[in-house]
């Protein structure tokens, strides 16, 4: 009974709650007002100002699931809807009000409709509605009472009106990637296409003009220009990002008075081209409203140092009509020179208040890069380093298969790094693909390794964006690499439109003394032998720390990663610079006291390929000790090289000789020395490990051995999967299922095929992969995703705590060694994982990935990045070069690991073998 009275009296209270909310509510200001959805159903209100300040209206409505807003025409009274996917015990399709001031929801009732798209307001004051899979709907907004006017069950998304005329609706309809823009005049029933293939999806629309659009997204809001079918400008949203519902007063934008001038963005602001191409144009668009009572009066001109090449598109005499729509007014850069570009934008209106506005002009002009990455303008030594890799791997099947016939291309593009400003607008690395298969990238500097990412096969990372932003009917004109295995395209505009791998994070506290810690902390999971399927305990050992000691945040943007990344990654990239120092460094040594040949020997010196043969020019004394000559190889299609045998040795002392190639009477390679070696034995030490920076007299003694490499199984072993998108099959969450149980995912299943085959070791270790994934029937690990993959990835991704980070699937490193609960009840298999708390790559952890390669031929999981990516190590390489101080002489070495990054095959390659983390699983 007391339950019941007390259902009473709520109803009671809500009907009286409903009676009074048009005298409770505040009606909308004139600002932009909008609903963020955090999570599943978790809506958050902020308005966005004329001036583009961003508020928080501090109202957090958990479960609500908030997808729609609109301001009544007349009142400035602000209506929201609420979806289908709400929390238990919230109503599907409710109608609420809004307070302008705080946000407060008022309930007005129950649509009858479970999930509504989007609200909109004709001129006369009548609310619709799209109630998805039922069609147009009319709303009183009184009662919410609904009927529905057009049935329709098209995927539309968002729906918005014209403010000063008729019954005419605009629609988004949502095809699987992209919408198209739709028209429709309910008085005369013309329903025309506005636009076809917009990217992304529309959440939400509101109409600034019938040209220009406000669109709501699960980036943010965009300008949409519906005559170019483009988005003209981004407009910031702070911490906002997933932007359910939009809507714009009319009414409460028309005080009565004068005319008065507002614009978007407002008088005084930066309009940003970013970078334009040489010889080309980039658009920007300012749209103007006029809010008084009386016509707009606009004269424009442009000023400045380079006017010549801004220009305005629209007449530079305008009139907007009282009470009409606002116009665009679109502006023109069309650089003529390298570098920033800058002028002023002058407007003179007949506002008493605003009679001469100014918005700053500047953009970029910068070369095209495809002409920027032709053979020929790249630095010789670069080139000279890529095609001496190549002629060092190039018999070598084991470490690079299938380029034995290979050379390299002339398409060749610059990489950027936004982190270093010493470079300027200067590359920091060339990426130079190589027929008929693969790429070498190298480094214009020692802010990174000399070669930091090469592969023998595959598409380079610059096809592979090229590619990705064409079939987003974009171009890529600009690349950047973040990390290891990162990289960034962007457009003439500066927008980003294509990545491959996660962007990074941002490292809040990072301190400059941990690069010379090595501070681990060790976790071992020991799984014992189960038994008919049954799930046993297992002994989990842990010890070091297992927190980190700085915070993350993500970054709000690409922008704002190129504009302030550079402080943040300060000591990060003092890290890769310090470990990169030894290979410059031996660069520079050889140089400085030359390559050393000994009898017997047989050295082939790259050539620069996009020159004639060159002459040979020897001279010094140990030249008479050599034979040198040029090795043309057209018939083998190949590019010639120079070959240099020692005859014989002096029986003393060492002599040397320089080499110089001779292209043309004007081009003349630096000489290169080398040293022919006495024929006295050298007392080798290879065991002393003496850093050459304590070297009082250091001498870079014998030439590159060739690489010795080591697989863990063949590539064919690899399983290639990938991870599960958000939203997607069983992925339920709001980012993709991660790096982290990705590479666990594969590891195992390479366990479970290598289970398969006699001899292998692991044939009793059968069960890491059951049927579909559970814990059926015994079946071998498909090589490709399959569901049963993405089941074992999700079963995976919960152990190992994987949590959403900006879109991203992140896992701690202490919470890896937690994929061991997979592993119960399969199979009596164990895993180990050593990591760095602090993410300071560590020689400890590299020869723990390296010794489960060329030890156990098992794959290892490493680090990559800071923090960031979990990719498959199966491959390792190494190569020495050998180093004397006096009498006594040691090795110094190059060391590589080949990947499978978890992006179902795509992007893997030789990478520096540095790691902050190892993961290895054992058969026992």
């Amino acid at each position: 009974m007391k339950i019941k009275i007390l259902l009473a009296l709520f109803a009671v209270a809500n009907i009286l709650a409903i009676t009074n909310v048009h005298a409770i509510a505040t009606p909308a200001s004139c600002q932009l007002y909008a609903v963020n959805q955090q999570e599943a159903n978790n809506s958050q209100f902020f308005t966005v100002g004329f001036d583009l300040k961003v508020n928080d209206l501090k109202a957090l409505y958990q479960g609500y699931d908030i997808q729609a807003l609109a301001i009544h025409p007349k009142t400035n009274l602000i209506y929201a809807a609420s979806g289908k996917n709400v929390a238990a015990g919230k109503p599907k399709g409710h109608l609420y009000q809004v307070d302008g001031k705080t946000a407060k929801l008022f309930s007005i009732g129950s649509t009858g409709f479970d999930d509504l798209g989007d609200l909109a307001f004709t001129p006369d004051g009548k609310l619709w509605a799209w109630a998805k899979g039922d069609g147009l709907i009319d709303i009183d907004p009184h009662t919410a009472i609904s009927t529905v006017k057009m049935p329709v069950k098209v995927a539309i998304e968002s729906l918005a009106t014209l403010k000063n005329k008729g019954k005419i609706f605009f629609a988004a309809l949502q095809q699987q990637d992209s919408y198209d823009l739709l028209r429709y005049d309910m008085d005369t029933n013309d329903l025309k296409v506005v636009c076809t293939g917009i990217k992304g999806k529309a959440q939400d629309l509101e109409i600034f003009s019938e040209e220009l659009f406000i669109s709501g997204s699960d980036k943010g809001l965009y300008l949409l220009n519906s005559k170019k079918c483009t988005f003209d400008l981004e407009i910031p949203t702070g911490q906002f990002k997933k932007v359910k519902g939009i809507a714009l007063p009319d009414n409460a934008c028309q005080p009565n008075g004068t005319p008065i001038f507002k614009s978007f963005p407002k008088s005084g602001s930066t309009v940003n081209f970013g970078k334009v191409t040489l010889e080309t144009s980039g658009l920007r668009t300012i749209a103007i409203t006029e809010t008084g009572n009386a016509n707009l009066l606009l004269n424009s001109i442009i000023e400045g140092t380079h006017k010549d090449e801004f220009k305005l598109i629209t007449p530079t005499n305008i009139t907007i009509a009282d009470g009409s729509t606002p116009k665009a007014l679109t502006i023109k850069c069309t650089p003529l020179d390298v570098g920033q570009r800058e002028a002023v934008l002058k407007i003179n209106s007949n506002d008493p208040a605003q009679s001469e506005l100014t918005y700053k002009l500047i953009c970029e002009g910068i070369e095209d890069d495809a002409s920027k990455g032709t053979i020929n303008q790249i630095p010789n030594e670069l080139l000279l380093r890529a095609a001496q890799l190549l002629e060092d791997v190039r018999n070598d099947e084991n470490s690079a298969p299938g380029w034995a016939r290979a050379q390299l291309s002339d398409d060749i593009t610059p990489i950027y790094r936004p982190d270093l400003p010493e470079l300027g607008h200067k590359p920091a690395y060339y990426n130079i693909p190589v027929k008929p298969s693969g790429f070498i990238i190298v480094s214009t500097g020692d802010h990174d390794f000399p070669i930091p990412h090469w592969n023998f096969t595959g598409e380079s990372p610059v096809q592979y964006l090229t590619a990705k932003a064409t079939k987003l009917d974009k171009k890529a004109t600009r690349f950047y690499k973040l990390d290891a295995l990162s990289y960034i395209a962007e457009d003439q505009e500066s927008q980003q439109v294509a990545d491959l791998g996660d962007f990074p994070r941002k490292a809040i506290g990072i301190q400059r003394e941990w690069l010379n810690q090595e501070e681990l902390s060790e976790t071992t999971a020991v799984i014992p032998e189960s038994e008919n399927g049954a799930k046993v305990e297992s002994d989990v050992r842990i010890s070091g720390p297992q927190k980190f000691a700085f915070e993350f945040e993500k970054w709000e943007s690409w922008q704002e990663y190129k504009e302030k990344s550079a402080e943040t990654n300060r000591v990060l990239n003092e890290g890769l610079r310090y470990d990169a120092s030894k290979e410059w460094e031996l660069i520079s040594l050889t140089e400085q006291y030359g390559e050393l040949l000994s009898a017997g020997e047989s050295y082939q010196l790259a050539i620069l390929p996009n020159k004639r043969v060159p002459e040979i020019k020897l001279e010094g004394k140990g030249a008479k000790f050599v034979k040198v000559e040029l090795l043309e190889r057209s018939k083998q299609k190949l590019p010639s090289v120079i070959e240099i045998k020692v005859l014989d040795a002096p029986s003393d002392a060492e002599v040397s000789f320089n080499l110089s190639l001779i292209y043309s009477s004007s081009e003349i390679s630096k000489p290169i020395k080398f040293v022919v070696a006495t024929k006295k034995q050298i007392v080798e030490l290879p065991q002393i490990n003496l850093e050459l920076d304590s070297l009082k007299v250091p001498n870079i003694r014998g030439n590159w051995g060739p690489w010795t490499t080591f697989w863990a199984g063949s590539h064919n072993d690899q399983r290639l999967y990938s991870q599960i998108p958000k939203k997607e099959f069983n992925n339920s969450s709001n980012c993709a299922s991660g790096c982290g149980a990705t590479a666990w995912a594969m590891l195992f299943g390479w366990g479970d095929y290598r289970a398969s085959i006699n001899g292998s070791g692991w044939q009793h270790r059968w069960g890491l992969y059951r049927e579909n994934g559970g814990y059926g029937n015994n079946v071998v690990a498909p090589k490709n995703m399959t569901q049963g993959i993405r089941n074992v990835s999700w079963e995976i991704r919960n152990d190992i705590s994987t949590f959403c980070w900006d879109g991203q699937g992140a896992t701690a490193p202490w919470n890896m060694s937690d994929a061991y609960k997979y592993l119960q009840g399969r199979t009596g298999a164990t895993l180990k994982t050593n990591y760095n708390v602090l993410g300071i790559s560590t020689g400890g952890l590299r020869n723990r990935a390296r010794d489960s390669i060329i030890n156990r031929r098992v794959p290892a999981i490493i680090g990559t990045g800071w923090f960031k990516h979990y990719p498959l190590a199966y491959g390792y390489s190494w190569r020495r070069k050998r180093v004397n101080l006096l009498f006594w002489s040691y090795w110094k070495y190059q060391r590589k690991f080949y990947v499978n990054q978890g992006w179902g095959g795509s992007g893997n390659g030789w990478i520096s073998a540095r790691t902050w983390f190892v993961g290895q699983l054992y058969h026992n």
